[in-house]
């Protein structure tokens, strides 16, 4: 199986990318791909054509959305191919308007949530979208230093999340 990612060099998909590695290409803006561009998910879409495996990682705005619209497009008439589109719990909760700083994050996620379930009966690859809670990554660590590992996910775990069938496979 080979596979692709975004979002590969840190946290959750570093995770990823560091198990599956080498039968997994890595797209990443440290690495000149920015998902917000139509011309860099062109460039991954092609990249990544001969993958079995493309895992929708990387969140920015609305690129994540616009990612999974353009690899599903490429890949819709494929049954071989599997999306693997990644949520978190800002797509499963209702915020109140006081979480002001998460709605975007939220509007992301539940509209990549709601396509995922919407658009896989038109088509023949597999889609799929998993979620977990928040991930102890080393930014959010320094964003938020009142957590501890202990209250939340590490990246392996939400790795473990994100490959829990794939091992099997293989």
């Amino acid at each position: 199986m080979k596979y692709a990612i975004t979002g590969h060099t840190k946290g959750v998909g570093k995770a990823v990318y560091d198990r599956l590695n080498p039968d997994i290409l890595g797209f990443s803006t440290s690495t000149g791909y920015d998902i917000n561009k139509k011309e860099d998910r062109a460039r991954i879409v092609a990249e990544a054509f001969d993958c079995d495996v493309f895992i929708n990682n990387a969140a920015n705005n609305f690129g994540q959305v616009y990612m999974f619209l353009d690899i599903l497009k490429a890949w819709r008439a494929l049954p071989e191919k599997r999306i693997i589109n990644i949520g978190n719990r800002a797509g499963e909760i209702v915020l109140p308007l006081s979480h002001y700083h998460l709605l975007y994050l939220h509007a992301e996620k539940t509209t990549l949530k709601a396509l995922s379930k919407e658009l896989t009966p038109n088509t023949k690859c597999t889609v799929e979208y998993r979620w977990f809670k928040a991930v102890a990554t080393e930014a959010m660590l320094e964003k938020y230093p009142q957590w501890t590992r202990k209250d939340y996910l590490t990246p392996d775990q939400a790795a473990d999340i994100i490959l829990a069938d794939e091992f099997i496979t293989q």
